[in-house]
């Protein structure tokens, strides 16, 4: 089985983190160059930023392939 994509899987939108937070005005508080690129739970975030900074179809399409790493993965694994 293997996934593809759909036109209309491909227009569906998804807010980055930017998106959804108001822009950065002179006076804000925010500092995004002194944020740690590990969350408080010690998750790397580098691969999750760099995931949000692709487009909505990137994204879909990145998805789709890991998707079918994975259930090749799967079949690998039964064979052995």
């Amino acid at each position: 089985m293997r996934l593809r994509l759909v036109p209309q899987q491909a227009r569906q939108t998804f807010m980055t983190e930017s998106e959804q937070r108001p822009s950065d005005s002179p006076g804000s508080d925010e500092r995004p160059w002194l944020e740690l690129p590990v969350s408080n739970e010690g998750v790397d975030l580098t691969q999750i930023r760099e995931f949000l900074r692709r487009t909505p179809a990137e994204r879909l399409e990145l998805l789709v392939k890991s998707a079918n790493n994975l259930i090749e993965l799967k079949k690998n694994v039964r064979r052995v």
